[in-house]
């Protein structure tokens, strides 16, 4: 999840077309959150975010799966194209939603205690 979060933030003309897409299916747009290593809030976030995303980033790779490899081939990194084929791969495997939910809602519930703890 990281990776797909860190791919769009760091490719400012897929952000652009992540946020077209977002515009035309909840008439808005919502950042995607970048989580830090030790704080279990902005994992949760993340996580969230990314599943409220999801249909926006399903019909962004949907409709733009071609450019938004062209962008990855572009970057100056070493396997910049491969990067972008596994996060579209990501995109397009429901075992990663699936997994990202259970995540996020595994985040949730050690949250909930944990506030409570204090």
């Amino acid at each position: 999840a990281v990776e797909v979060v860190r791919w769009f933030n760091n490719h400012g003309s897929a952000l652009d077309l992540l946020n077209q897409e977002q515009r035309f299916t909840y008439k808005r747009v919502l950042s995607l959150i970048h989580p830090a290593l030790t704080q279990w809030t902005t994992n949760f976030q993340s996580a969230s975010r990314l599943l409220v995303l999801r249909r926006a980033l399903e019909a962004c790779v949907f409709r733009n799966r071609e450019t938004l490899v062209e962008i990855g081939a572009k970057s100056q990194t070493r396997h910049a194209k491969e990067s972008a084929q596994r996060v579209i791969a990501s995109i397009e495997d429901k075992v990663f939603w699936n997994r990202l939910d259970r995540y996020a809602a595994m985040l949730a519930s050690f949250l909930t205690v944990v506030t409570r703890m204090f």
